[in-house]
């Protein structure tokens, strides 16, 4: 599962985090002065504040700003990448994956599926072709849908905000910045291992931008991601890519579509343009 021009590091929006109380951390005496905070349904980091005394980032990783510069494989190019492969590797129970734009190329899929086979209940959460701001990166990652769902693994798309119900009284909208309706990057495996960051799982985050995360090991934070994920990927808000007889089915139990939904003629023919020719790479 090492990276390789054609596959992002395999794995690797919403509101949901339970409203913390936001404790203000002494200055560490050691390096780790990386911690999280959550607040309001977005996980970010900062130097000062902590959601609760125990949760400390074990880990802050980001990559060189000079990557693009690098020898095309040099290893050193995918420093964020390279981190959370082991944690995804090692997921023995559980891998869940945020990732608004997906393209994890053959390598990644044959990851993903080998934790399917070790036993791993492996879900993935991306953008619909119509919730995505970038029609190309779907094609990329529809390359490998049926595979994966073949392989086991559950795969869900987000619908686009104008599909998704109105967010509840204190509850944040699960939009992000761009056009796109999911924008949070992250994962948890066996519910405690955490990655959150700038890193979506593609080549153009593993060898072209320069990004960065944290991974933490922690059991709470870990759960509160997974309520995030059981809240987006409802029905009211996504929908589950499935198989019937070979073919790709669209559900979100209410209707189940044979095609992809909400999807203008124009995101269709450029996602197909990438699909058909295998631009994976520059994605």
């Amino acid at each position: 599962m090492a990276p390789t021009p054609h596959s992002a590091a395999p794995g690797l929006t919403s509101p949901g985090i339970p409203t913390a109380t936001p404790v203000e951390a002494d200055t560490p005496a050691t390096p780790t002065w990386k911690v999280l905070h959550a607040t309001g349904g977005t996980v970010r980091t900062n130097k000062t504040t902590v959601v609760s005394d125990e949760i400390r980032a074990d880990r802050n990783v980001s990559d060189d700003p000079a990557k693009v510069m690098m020898k095309k494989r040099d290893a050193s190019r995918a420093a964020v990448g390279a981190a959370i492969v082991p944690m995804m590797r090692g997921a023995a129970q559980s891998l869940l994956v945020i990732s608004p734009y997906f393209v994890p190329g053959k390598q990644g899929s044959a990851g993903l599926i080998e934790r399917v086979r070790a036993g791993a209940k492996v879900q993935v959460l991306t953008n619909s072709l119509a919730a995505n701001d970038v029609a190309s990166v779907h094609g990329g990652y529809s390359r490998h849908r049926k595979e994966l769902v073949e392989g086991g693994v559950t795969l869900y798309e987000l619908k686009p905000a104008s599909a998704s119900p109105p967010p509840k009284s204190g509850e944040k909208s699960h939009a992000g910045s761009s056009g796109a309706s999911l924008h949070t990057k992250a994962l948890t495996a066996d519910g405690k291992s955490v990655f959150v960051g700038s890193y979506n799982l593609d080549p153009r985050s593993t060898w072209l931008n320069t990004e960065q995360g944290v991974l933490v090991e922690d059991s709470t934070l870990a759960a509160q991601l997974g309520e995030i994920f059981a809240l987006q990927t409802s029905g009211s808000r996504a929908w589950q890519v499935t198989l019937d007889g070979g073919s790709l089915r669209w559900g979100d139990g209410h209707r189940t579509l044979d095609s992809e939904p909400q999807a203008t003629f124009g995101k269709k023919f450029q996602a197909w343009l990438a699909r058909v020719f295998h631009l994976d790479a520059q994605l």
